[in-house]
C-alpha cells in the first residue's frame, strides 16, 4: 500500500491505532442499513469504545448531497465536536465519500476513518483520498482531496450483501486489472465474481492497484484519471437512477472499449475477451435503454473535461490505459449504440 492508505485488517492493529490517535470524542457515521448489519460486528470485533456519537442516514446516493452535510455540521457543533475528534464512517461508498467530505471540511479538517462495508467500497471509494457530495444531478460535482487516517478492511461485512450488489463492486476490481495489471486478469477472468469478490487476496490486490495509481498522481490531474475508465459513460447513465453504479459502469466499460479500439488502438480480441467477461456475470443490465442526447449533457459535466470538449480515459492494451483523449459526441453516441447492441444480443 502507499502512505495515504494505512490499511487494517486486524482488531489488535486497530486498537494500537486508536491509542496511538487518543481522539478526544468519536463519532460514527452510517447509514440505516449498516448501522443494523455492519456496525454490530464492527463494535465486537474492533471495538469503539462505551462513549461516542452515533449519527445515521437514509441509504443511497440521495444522501451525498450539502443538505445532509449542513444537517451533520449542525449536529456536530451541537455535540462540540473539537478538531481532534475521529469520525469513523462505516459503509459503502456513499457513506465514505460523504463522511469524507464532512471529515475534510468540518473546522478545515478532522481526521476520519473509512470502514467500508462494500467491494466497492474496498477497492476504490475509501481509498485514495477523494470525497464528494452530488450536486444539480451530477455525481461528486463538489469535494475534495484530503486522505483518510485508515481503512478498514474486513471481508465478514460482504457477507451481509446481495449478488447484485456484490457484482456492482465487483466491477471495480474488473476495471483495475483491464486499466493497470494483465497478470490480475488472467486470475480472475475465468471465475465466478460473486465468489472472488469475497476474497480477500483479490481484494487486496485491487485495492492495490487504487491506492498506487493514486499515490502517484494525488491531485487527478494525469494518471490517476485513468481510474475514471467506464466512468464517464457510466456516471451518465447511474444519474438516470435504475441502476447501481457497478451495473451503469459495467456499461459504460462496455461503450468505452468500443472507443478504446477507434482511438487507442486497443486489440479487438481483448475488447471482445473483456465485453464477453462483463455480460457473462449476469448483472440484470440487458434491457437498458437510453436518450443519448441527454446522458451527453450530463457527460459534458465531467470534471475531465477540458474547454467543453468531451475527455475519456481508454486503454490501450490489457493492463494500460491513456488518459485525456477528446471525443466528438457522434463517437460517444455510436458507443452507446454499440454497447446497447452488446446488450441484447
Amino acid at each position: 500500500m502507499t502512505a495515504t492508505d494505512r490499511i487494517i485488517e486486524l482488531p489488535e492493529d486497530w486498537k494500537a491505532f486508536l491509542e496511538e490517535r487518543s481522539p478526544s470524542q468519536i463519532v460514527v457515521l452510517t447509514d440505516e442499513h449498516t448501522a443494523r448489519h455492519c456496525l454490530p460486528h464492527f463494535e465486537d470485533h474492533f471495538t469503539i469504545g462505551e462513549e461516542y456519537h452515533h449519527l445515521s442516514v437514509d441509504a443511497g446516493e440521495g444522501s451525498k448531497s450539502l443538505e445532509t452535510v449542513e444537517a451533520i455540521y449542525a449536529i456536530l457543533m451541537e455535540l462540540e465536536v473539537d478538531r481532534n475528534a475521529l469520525l469513523i464512517n462505516v459503509g459503502g461508498g456513499v457513506i465514505t465519500d460523504l463522511g469524507g467530505f464532512i471529515g475534510a471540511t468540518y473546522k478545515r479538517g478532522i481526521g476520519f476513518v473509512n470502514v467500508p462495508t462494500t467491494h466497492l467500497g474496498m477497492v476504490d471509494a475509501s481509498l485514495g483520498g477523494k470525497n464528494g457530495v452530488n450536486f444539480e444531478g451530477v455525481k461528486n460535482q463538489i469535494g475534495t482531496f484530503h486522505p483518510a487516517e485508515a481503512v478498514v478492511l474486513d471481508p465478514h461485512f460482504l457477507e451481509t450483501l446481495e449478488e447484485n450488489e456484490l457484482l456492482s463492486g465487483w466491477v471495480e476490481t474488473v476495471k483495475h486489472a483491464v486499466i493497470a495489471d494483465g497478470t490480475l486478469w488472467d486470475d480472475i477472468k475465468r471465475k465466478p465474481g460473486a465468489r472472488l469478490a469475497k476474497d480477500l487476496s483479490i481484494i487486496r490486490r485491487s485495492a492495490a492497484i487504487k491506492s498506487r495509481i493514486a499515490a502517484a498522481d494525488t491531485s487527478d490531474q494525469g494518471i490517476r484519471q485513468a481510474l475514471n475508465f467506464g466512468h464517464t459513460i457510466g456516471h451518465a447513465i447511474e444519474a438516470e437512477g435504475s441502476l447501481l453504479h457497478g451495473q451503469a459502469v459495467a456499461i459504460g466499460m462496455i461503450a468505452e472499449l468500443y472507443l478504446s479500439e477507434k482511438l487507442a488502438k486497443l486489440n479487438p480480441q481483448t475488447s471482445s475477451e473483456i465485453i464477453a467477461y462483463i455480460l457473462q456475470l449476469g448483472m440484470p443490465i440487458g434491457d437498458w435503454s437510453f436518450d443519448a442526447d441527454d446522458l451527453l449533457e450530463r457527460m459534458r459535466h465531467d470534471k475531465k473535461n477540458t474547454s467543453g470538449e468531451l475527455r475519456f480515459a481508454l486503454i490501450s492494451h490489457l493492463g494500460r490505459a491513456e488518459v485525456g483523449i477528446g471525443i466528438s459526441p457522434d463517437l460517444v453516441k455510436e458507443s452507446l449504440d454499440f454497447a446497447q447492441r452488446q446488450l441484447s444480443t
